[in-house]
């Protein structure tokens, strides 16, 4: 019998031992975003702990109100602050933190007036850019499912005639969709 108590307190402490622990934070498993600036959509898988690998598809305006590009990205991304967050009663929720990653994207632009009055007409003097670099950046998502990103840093840009450096950034406001933690 006092055996029995002796191993049920015990069975008890380490219980209780356990609930007291913090978890560590963690991506979620996948997320789906909208954004309404810049419209885009975005999909967003864990690949570990802090690790996430994000691909999407935007149009953005171009010069004045002359054309549209249209572009496909993908970054590797590493959360790095999500514990300091928790620590701090933030919410990490939505992958809410800042992070590093490297970004690829392609980009074509599409002319909206053109001499021949067709509301959409490829851009045959240009085939499109590449733009490869790192970014930093964050990333929120409220209760409300509003989310919000910025991300900004250098890239190396190629295209037919060109190759050289310059800035590449996005800034997103939009809502987060479907996602599982």
């Amino acid at each position: 019998m006092k055996k029995s108590i002796i191993l049920l307190f015990f069975f008890f402490v380490s219980v209780a031992a356990k609930a007291q622990q913090k978890e560590t934070p963690t991506v979620d498993q996948s997320m789906i975003t909208l954004s309404l600036i810049f419209p885009s959509i975005s999909y967003e898988q864990k690949i570990n702990t802090n690790h996430t690998w994000l691909v999407g598809a935007e149009i953005r305006g171009y010069g004045s109100n002359t054309g549209l590009f249209t572009g496909f990205f993908g970054d590797y991304r590493k959360y790095y602050n999500l514990q300091k967050r928790q620590d701090q009663k933030k919410n990490t929720d939505g992958n809410s933190g800042n992070f590093l990653a490297a970004r690829l994207g392609f980009y074509n632009w599409i002319r909206l007036n053109s001499s021949d009055n067709s509301l959409f007409q490829p851009n045959t003097s240009n085939k499109g850019f590449f733009a490869i670099g790192p970014v930093w950046g964050f990333q929120r998502t409220y209760p409300s499912k509003i989310n919000l990103g910025l991300s900004v840093g250098p890239a190396l840009v190629i295209d037919g005639s060109y190759t050289g450096l310059d800035l590449q950034g996005s800034f997103r406001l939009g809502f987060y969709l479907f996602g599982k933690k």
